[in-house]
Parts: structure tokens; C-alpha cells; sequence
């Protein structure tokens, strides 16, 4: 959902309203939690697109659903016939696997 602030992004938001006599630290403090939490979230998407596209050919060609098919296709950017697999796409899929498991 474009626009919407996950859960916790959204309760830092409310901080920040509510909390408008906090100190210029505080509200710095709250303010890079919030954004830390977006990019969070926004590398976990990216993570789960990434995922989808990674999948092999193989298992593309036995869905049995053509608009499951074509769905792929247009979220990994390829045709209608196989999604498009590139070296970068992959490193970034491997850069994502990495840095999850970091503690």
C-alpha cells in the first residue's frame, strides 16, 4: 500500500505529533527510528519481489494459471512468454540473502 506507514512507522508519527515539546534530540531520535523502519520494510519488499523472480523456469512453466504467469511477467519485467533473469537481479537477490542473515 503506497502511502500507508507500516504499524510501528505509524505509532513513531503519532510520537512525533503528540510529542511537539520534545527536545530537537528527541524528535531527531524519532525521526531517523521512523526512517530506519521504512527501509526496513522497504527492503523486506524488495526482498519478497525478489524472491518471486528468482524462481526457475521450470516452475514458471508449470504454473497452471496463466494470469499467475503473466502477473510474474509483469512484476519481473519480462514478457508474457518467461520473466527476465539478469546477473544483477541475482547478485541483488544473493546481497538481500547475506545481509538477512546478519546478526
Amino acid at each position: 500500500m503506497k502511502g500507508s506507514l507500516p504499524g510501528v512507522a505509524r505509532a513513531c508519527a503519532l510520537a512525533l505529533l503528540f510529542l511537539g515539546g520534545c527536545t530537537a534530540q528527541q524528535a531527531g531520535y524519532l525521526e531517523s527510528k521512523t526512517k530506519q523502519i521504512q527501509a526496513t520494510h522497504d527492503t523486506t519488499a524488495k526482498g519478497l519481489i525478489l524472491a518471486n523472480c528468482a524462481m526457475s523456469l521450470g516452475a514458471y512453466f508449470r504454473l497452471n494459471n496463466d494470469v499467475q504467469q503473466q502477473a510474474l511477467a509483469a512484476l519481473c519485467g519480462g514478457t508474457d512468454e518467461a520473466p527476465t533473469v539478469t546477473v544483477e537481479g541475482l547478485q541483488e537477490f544473493l546481497d538481500l540473502q547475506e545481509y538477512m542473515r546478519a546478526p
